[in-house]
């Protein structure tokens, strides 16, 4: 029952009652007459049975932050029978959801919907389940199909488009040599056979091994020596609010993405112990930016600990720790990575880049410490701190 059905049953027994006390025919017929109008539209609602088939989709499912994406739907009426008007409703987290009014679909009949999602912020955007709504003419009586169907947008942190880090000599470990990056692709030594993989040049296939082995086997060159960059985020809460923790996300995306485009090997870390390895191919790409759309302020972790890890585990490259206003202590922990990195950009994020409450700061650059560091301020905006961070880099090593 409806507001007004349950109004109108109430009315109804009023109506009764006081006919009975005042022995009046007139109220006794109004009476039945607004209890049987709420009987009969119980009856219409349920005896009333919808068949529909439905179907979504997301356009696109995966998206930067700030950047449209919208819901298409496809409703077919799968009954004999022409439907009611129906109120579709899509539940979309974070929001009261999608609410949307389909008009009667006569049988086999479909029409399509669509509206758009919020993509403001990162995360993953639930998106279901659905549920469609119909009522008697009186809109006394209703009843409501649920679909399954469950949907998820994942919402990515916004890529600002960087120079990278200047490439230096780096520490080959595959060799123990050192040695200029190389990038060509092409005229590697022969390093070994593999099987052939679906996108492969067929040029490099090698017949005799395929003739002996009976499946296609490709020469492996020897890959030449890739820069490496490692970035860690220190997500610990009291470093990083979920605002600023939002712009560091960003910021480390773009980082790694500055690298990547140059066919660098990139690696993400976090003080509450996640950490990628290095990542090379499209299929680990997209997952590392799928793990920085859904970082979340950690209560426990260690920048010390994350430090020590990426400092035991990896030599040479470049490191790019991202951080909320560090201490003393910890910014000299942290630049103490110059011993096993050719270049190290700690990055802090003062609460003013986030919040405009926070008054804006003059940075100390008489402090060794803090000069050595890319601190982002409301005044000062991170894109403009790294590009005068890297080009002095560029500058010192011509």
């Amino acid at each position: 029952m409806t507001r007004q059905g349950v109004a109108l049953a109430l009315l109804g027994l009023g109506l009764l009652a006081l006919g009975r006390i005042l022995g009046l025919v007139e109220l006794y017929i109004v009476g039945a007459a607004a209890l049987g109008a709420c009987v009969l539209a119980v009856l219409m609602v349920w005896l009333r049975k919808i068949d529909l088939d439905v179907n979504r989709h997301l356009q696109p499912p995966r998206v930067a932050a700030g950047t449209a994406s919208r819901v298409d739907l496809e409703v077919r009426n799968l009954s004999r029978r022409t439907s009611p008007v129906l109120r579709m409703r899509d539940e979309i987290s974070g929001t009261r959801g999608a609410d949307l009014l389909l008009a009667p679909l006569p049988p086999g009949g479909q029409t399509h919907a669509a509206y758009r999602l919020p993509t403001t912020r990162r995360g993953l955007v639930d998106i279901g389940p659905l549920s469609f709504e119909y009522s008697d003419p009186l809109g006394l009586a209703r009843a409501r199909v649920h679909s399954p169907l469950q949907s998820q947008l994942t919402v990515l942190p916004p890529v600002i488009a960087l120079p990278p880090i200047p490439r230096s000599i780096t520490d080959n470990p595959m060799s123990g040599a050192e040695q200029r990056a190389s990038w060509s692709r092409s005229n590697g030594d022969f390093y070994a056979l593999r099987d052939y993989v679906i996108g492969d040049d067929l040029r490099r296939v090698h017949w005799a091994s395929t003739a002996r082995h009976d499946e296609l086997m490709v020469r492996q060159d020897e890959l030449p020596w890739q820069g490496r960059l490692t970035v860690l985020i220190d997500n610990r809460r009291q470093g990083l609010d979920h605002d600023s923790l939002d712009l560091a996300t960003s910021y480390a995306a773009s980082v790694l993405s500055a690298s990547r485009l140059r066919s660098d090997l990139v690696r993400l870390v976090t003080s509450s112990g996640l950490d990628s390895g290095f990542v090379t191919g499209n299929a680990p790409w997209d997952a590392v930016m799928e793990h920085l759309a859904v970082i979340n302020g950690s209560a426990h972790g260690s920048l010390r600990t994350a430090v020590e890890t990426i400092r035991q585990h990896e030599a040479g490259g470049a490191a790019v720790i991202i951080s909320g206003m560090l201490s003393q202590e910890e910014l000299g922990i942290v630049q103490g990575l110059a011993t096993r990195f050719k270049a190290v950009i700690p990055v802090q994020i003062h609460p003013s880049a986030a919040d405009a409450a926070f008054d804006d700061i003059t940075l100390d650059v008489t402090n060794d410490l803090s000069a050595g560091a890319v601190t982002v301020t409301r005044s000062k905006p991170f894109a403009e701190q790294w590009t005068r961070t890297v080009s002095a880099m560029s500058a010192s090593r011509s």
